[in-house]
């Protein structure tokens, strides 16, 4: 093929990626212009704006207050100002997070439709409704960005890159504290891939260390989403009704999680070099997504309180979304199941944004 030619085809896979983002983002601003009022989360990020509600009386997530108070300071009190920004915000992050060479090495290519398609579920309402949380998984993404780079190249992490996916993952903690348990797993996998003691004993800690990390992190997501005065979750305490659809949409979950731990290993298995990311992707893609969905499936079928179920959920959904972009970057070889967990999430999303519209609640 002369140099012509492959000029052409370049200039048409630019053409092609540029409309594929362009659709993506007219689908994305089609959704937050039809919601406003009728997002359920709209009055409720409101009195966030106008004075710090639930966040400044309980003292958390001060990162998203800070933001409040940086954009208040140029533009003044005028909310519906600050979720247009926001949105205009969450259009270049899309565009920037749809860039080929985004969490993947410089030699390696990648495939626009695919991952824009994986991307769908993650930004769907957590960039339209959650924004406090679409604010905090693109620092996470940015962290990751980071972590995988290094991994595709098979270099070790610098010092540098370190304290980068640190401040990152503080962020965004900050600003929303429930998706803190990454840079939990980030600090847990940094000690664990420095801590040696010999071989049986090595192996012990870290089992005895990792069955307590877990216990502590399921502890302090119920008590966080159980208590947390979100709109989603002021319903008090509800016993789940366990139907048919639920038990279902369980199962297909569960071969949907048993699917990505599949090609987590794989992937892992051509990436060995990095220890620290080793044990961060094996905990946060593998084996928080079993340990999550055995004990939300149990609640499920002992019928415990939705609100501790929902709070499962939601952990379940994000590292989902955020699992299935990932691979669609890092794997894209597996596009055929990649689409298809797409699609049951994104199925999966609107269903949970109908139920939020129609019933002022997620119902898992």
């Amino acid at each position: 093929m002369n140099i012509k030619a492959k000029s052409f085809l370049i200039d048409i896979c630019s053409i092609k990626d540029i409309v594929i983002k362009a659709i993506l983002l007219l689908v994305f601003w089609c959704v937050v212009i039809y919601l406003e009022e009728k997002n359920p989360d709209w009055f409720g990020y409101q009195r966030l704006f106008e004075d710090g509600a639930w966040l400044a009386e309980s003292g958390r997530d001060y990162g998203f207050l800070l933001i409040i108070k940086i954009f208040k300071l140029f533009f003044g009190n005028n909310y519906l100002l600050f979720r247009r920004i926001t949105y205009v915000v969450f259009s270049i992050i899309i565009w920037l997070f749809l860039s080929k060479k985004f969490l993947i090495s410089k030699t390696k290519e990648s495939d626009t439709l695919l991952f824009s398609i994986a991307f769908i579920p993650l930004f769907f309402l957590r960039y339209t409704m959650q924004i406090r949380e679409g604010f905090a998984i693109s620092f996470v993404i940015f962290a990751l960005n980071a972590m995988f780079k290094s991994f595709e190249e098979e270099r070790p992490l610098t010092s540098l890159t370190h304290l980068k996916i640190f401040i990152f993952l503080l962020i965004a903690s900050s600003i929303h504290s429930g998706v803190s348990f990454f840079l939990g797993f980030y600090i847990f996998s940094l000690l664990l891939g420095k801590f040696k003691i010999g071989n049986s004993l090595d192996n012990l800690f870290k089992s005895i260390s990792l069955f307590l990390f877990y216990l502590l992190l399921v502890y302090f997501t119920i008590d966080y989403f159980y208590n947390i005065k979100d709109s989603y979750y002021t319903g008090g305490i509800v016993i789940i009704q366990l139907t048919f659809s639920k038990i279902i949409y369980w199962i297909i979950l569960g071969f949907i999680i048993a699917w990505l731990i599949k090609l987590n290993r794989l992937y892992l298995k051509q990436h060995t070099t990095n220890k620290i990311l080793q044990i961060f992707i094996k905990n946060v893609f593998c084996l928080l997504l079993l340990v999550f969905y055995c004990i939300g499936f149990w609640f499920v079928m002992t019928q415990f309180s939705n609100s501790i179920v929902s709070a499962i959920s939601r952990i379940l959904s994000l590292t989902l979304c955020l699992n299935i972009f990932i691979l669609s970057k890092l794997s894209p070889e597996n596009r055929k199941v990649i689409y298809s967990i797409s699609l049951f999430l994104f199925v999966d999303q609107i269903r949970i944004l109908i139920d939020s519209l129609t019933y002022n609640g997620f119902i898992y």
